[in-house]
């Protein structure tokens, strides 16, 4: 696990002040209300000197009273100024969250693919969620109030200068031990909330991937094992936050030997004094409570030194999502296509890519015409899906160049390209809604009568007739209560129902039965006549139909043509359709 000391740079803090600094008006009336309280807190041991030295000893009734209200006084305006800048100081809290939330939930949707796949949903869901919402706990227990702590010692100093410049003088050096308490506990803080996040960052992940898998976990009998796995994430996250716990326990135990060290010099030496008649019994009390007040600000100042410890890793992890920038993103002079006037021809011109060191392409040379059906073949891992991929844009080209009716795709806005070409794959993702939210998603004023249409040529419509509320039937989360068959008729009708150009099908049948793939991809033809289709299918027998059959092998095209052409003079392709042809012969007869 990568418990890697993250100190905090200056470029995070600037940032986090910037983010803080947009809400300034709610901040600086939280500032004003906490310094008033501090105000406050300077005026009742004053009082309480008054009231010992001169209101008690001469029996001032009158003076008793007058000191016990401005006593009451102090501590409610201290209590109600507090309240009224700890409100004023949420309410800006809570705001920054919800804007940075989505902030970095909008830069993640802006994010390519290659981000999304490496990246588990997890850990997205970790940064999103919880990092933020310790960002915010973090900010809300510490930066106004600094200025209230700078305001409060500040009056207090004051208080206590006034009161005895002797005792003064006489706590001055526990500053410097303070501070170097500090310092001593600084990087042992900062690693361990490194740790803490980083094992809470794993443990998000693996729970995540066990939640949505649970099913399957269940199917393959594997729950002693997983819960091993989870019992492991736990427990380091576990022993990283004891290690945090104790860490800071051992910091505050620390500051409480300089506090304690303070007040008995100040009470003995003080006390001292009093006997001696240099400093009378009031100014020794008051300035006992400038001290304890004091300590309370050196004791806000070693929380918010611990706390101040866990901003550098939040910081700085979710900066790292915030400065990422997609591998898939609009060049300067890309231009917009109008969909209506595009033909869908596609030209692939000794393009070759590869994921890290795995070449996947190879100088792969191709030309699609408009409205044509073309498949894509070859065995697994030969660089059919990552070709339509490329296609689709989800990726970029390592070399060579992709065009669209001549133009190369890396000039294309994403915007356009989008809604040119749609990419389905074969666990196409579903939300939890009902059956049309699902069909329609993205699309804007679907009429009914196009719905209509759609489910007929997606064999969606027989799905709809079977559901007690039809068209508004709830699918549940990821489309968990319909089969997988019923979950790709959704995401083909999903995709037609925008009618693009060049329409991708990856695997996107191969749950439905032969006879229903083979209805599907026909009615797809004629309901879409100006469209170029590219199928990516493992039954091939569903593809004999199509213009055009381009083979693939190792990363390269071996041959292409029509399907009895190929199966007499291509060996591979004839291996490959014999062997499909087999597939769906024993899933006909298990069926």
């Amino acid at each position: 696990m990568n418990t890697t000391h993250v100190k905090m740079p200056k470029d995070d803090l600037r940032w986090l002040l910037n983010r803080v600094g947009r809400y300034w008006p709610w901040q600086l009336a939280s500032v004003a209300l906490l310094s008033l309280s501090s105000l406050a807190s300077f005026a009742d041991p004053l009082a309480i000197k008054w009231l010992i030295d001169s209101a008690i000893p001469r029996r001032n009734l009158f003076g008793l009273v007058v000191a016990a209200g401005l006593i009451f006084v102090a501590y409610s305006l201290r209590g109600i100024l507090d309240s009224w800048g700890a409100i004023v100081n949420f309410n800006a809290n809570q705001k920054m969250l919800m804007d940075l939330r989505l902030d970095v939930l909008r830069h993640m949707s802006s994010l390519s693919a290659d981000y999304h796949e490496r990246t588990p949903p997890g850990a997205k869901f970790y940064i999103v969620h919880d990092l933020i919402n310790e960002l915010g706990n973090l900010c809300y227990n510490i930066i106004p109030y600094i200025v209230r702590a700078i305001v409060l010692t500040t009056w207090i100093l004051i208080g206590m200068i006034i009161l005895s410049v002797p005792l003064s003088l006489l706590i001055a050096p526990l500053v410097p031990v303070f501070f170097l308490a500090i310092r001593s506990f600084h990087d042992r803080l900062q690693s361990a909330s490194n740790s803490v996040q980083s094992h809470a960052g794993t443990a998000a992940s693996f729970l995540q991937e066990h939640l949505s898998s649970l099913i399957q976990v269940q199917l393959l009998a594997a729950e002693h094992f997983r819960l091993k796995r989870a019992f492991h994430f736990f427990a380091n996250c576990i022993r990283a936050e004891r290690r945090r716990n104790n860490t800071e326990l051992g910091y505050g135990v620390t500051v409480s030997l300089v506090v304690a060290a303070g007040i008995a010099a100040v009470l003995g030496y003080g006390g001292f004094q009093v006997a001696s008649g240099a400093l009378s019994l009031g100014s020794l009390m008051a300035f006992y409570s400038y001290l304890t007040r004091l300590f309370d600000s050196v004791y806000f100042a070693a929380d918010a030194n611990s706390r101040y410890q866990r901003f550098g890793p939040t910081v700085h992890q979710i900066r790292s999502v915030l400065d990422l920038n997609p591998s898939v993103m609009d060049s300067p002079g890309s231009v917009t296509l109008n969909p209506s006037s595009v033909d869908g021809s596609i030209q692939v011109r000794d393009v070759c890519f590869g994921y890290g060191d795995r070449r996947i392409l190879h100088s792969l040379r191709l030309e699609i015409q408009p409205r044509t059906r073309v498949a894509l073949v070859g065995s697994s891992g030969t660089g059919k899906s990552t070709l339509a991929k490329l296609i689709a844009r989800l990726h970029d080209v390592n070399s060579g160049s992709i065009l669209i009716d001549n133009n190369d795709v890396r000039g294309i806005r994403l915007s356009s390209m989008r809604q040119i070409v749609c990419y389905v794959p074969q666990k196409a993702a579903l939300f939890d809604g009902s059956i049309e939210e699902n069909v329609v998603f993205g699309a804007a004023n679907v009429e009914s009568d196009i719905l209509q249409k759609v489910g007929k040529v997606s064999h969606l419509a027989s799905v709809v007739e079977k559901c007690h509320l039809g068209w508004q039937e709830p699918i549940g989360p990821s489309g968990g209560l319909l089969s997988g068959g019923e979950r790709q008729r959704i995401a083909i009708a999903r995709a037609i129902v925008r009618r693009p150009k060049i329409l991708i099908f990856d695997e996107a049948t191969s749950e439905i039965d032969a006879p229903t793939e083979r209805s599907i991809l026909e009615l797809l033809v004629s309901y879409l006549p100006e469209s170029t289709f590219i199928f990516i299918s493992h039954r091939l027998s569903a593809l004999t139909w199509v213009d055009k059959i381009i083979v693939l092998e190792e990363g390269q095209i071996v041959d292409s043509g029509k399907h009895a052409e190929l199966y007499v003079c291509c060996g591979l392709y004839s291996r490959l359709y014999d062997l499909s042809l087999r597939s769906s012969t024993q899933e006909s007869s298990l069926g």
